[in-house]
């Protein structure tokens, strides 16, 4: 029987491995951290957070008898002064940048003030939790000659910051939409360049089934639907204002949108054109709503008016 010393010789040598094996990095201060302290942290915020006050910021409120911001009709798309037969109503949440379309609505809801009221904030950071906002579109009574239907494409969208150059904002009048050579095109657009490049207006039909240009904007809804007039009849007697309905088309569309943020962000505190606004988020969610004619390509489709009225929750952080 072979001795302890012989066994030993026995056995076969143990194969080095080829693999580099290199020295683990050491991790900067400012990355080395505690991964259950981070955990308990979480948990115990989320716990006091529900224990905190919700508050709530009003959005301006839209009409169709207001004026300017808080307008509610329509507008025409107008291509280099030619009026077009559809039309459109848009509107931004906080403050538009100066390169958007000026018909675009400033609802607000993101403004904050310092204070101690119900609606202020207490510090410079909050927890924003969404936008709750309520849409009515109407349509607006019409004589026989102007009777029809029309079809709607309403959109909410919101530029996708990851891929936006900084110091650039892309206007959704030149870049909502992407035509089919690939060029990035709105619904205000203006014939330039030279093809293949090229970039031509749009028509009624492209703006309700052109593809939104998802390079430069992050899509939430892409919604279609008709609704019709309500019809007057002409010379009726005195006192009579009868309206008569389309027994298959409504003339009314409600919608909710609930416009998420769930951000903590800071407020600026000094005077300027971004104050009492997030420093670190965009809340800018836009909301466009489009009209066209059915069945005719020249009667004009501005017989529709929006109501609105919505909130921001948010609660101290």
């Amino acid at each position: 029987m072979p001795s302890f010393t012989q066994r030993l010789k026995l056995k076969k040598p143990k194969r080095k491995s080829t693999m580099r094996r290199t020295a683990p990095r050491k991790k900067l201060a400012r990355t080395n951290f505690n991964k259950k302290r981070i955990s308990m942290n979480s948990k115990i915020y989320k716990a006091l957070r529900n224990y905190g006050e919700t508050k709530l910021n009003p959005c301006l409120n839209i009409s169709p008898g207001a004026s300017g911001e808080a307008s509610g009709a329509c507008v025409n798309r107008s291509l280099g002064g030619s009026a077009q037969p559809g039309f459109y109503w848009g509107a931004c949440l906080s403050n538009r940048p100066t390169s958007w379309d000026t018909n675009i609505r400033q609802i607000n809801g993101i403004s904050v003030e310092q204070g101690t009221e119900h609606n202020q904030r207490i510090g410079d950071y909050i927890w924003l939790k969404k936008t709750h906002c309520t849409f009515q579109l109407d349509m607006v009574p019409t004589q026989n000659a102007n009777h029809g239907l029309i079809q709607f494409r309403l959109l909410v969208v919101k530029a996708r910051e990851a891929v936006t150059p900084a110091g650039l904002v892309y206007a959704p009048q030149a870049s909502l939409f992407i035509q089919n050579s690939g060029q990035s095109n709105g619904y205000l657009s203006v014939a330039s360049g030279t093809p293949p490049n090229n970039v031509t207006p749009m028509n009624e039909f492209q703006v309700q089934n052109m593809p939104i240009n998802k390079r430069n904007w992050v899509v939430f809804r892409d919604q279609r639907f008709v609704l019709s007039s309500p019809q007057t009849v002409a010379n009726e007697p005195a006192g009579v204002n009868d309206l008569y309905f389309s027994s298959k088309y409504p003339t009314r569309k409600n919608f909710v949108l609930n416009l998420n943020h769930f951000k903590k962000t800071k407020y600026q505190e000094i005077a300027g054109v971004n104050q009492n606004y997030p420093l670190n988020y965009d809340p800018k969610y836009l909301v466009m709503i489009f009209a066209q004619p059915i069945g005719s390509n020249t009667r004009p489709a501005g017989n529709w008016q929006v109501n609105m009225t919505g909130v921001t929750s948010y609660t101290d952080s």
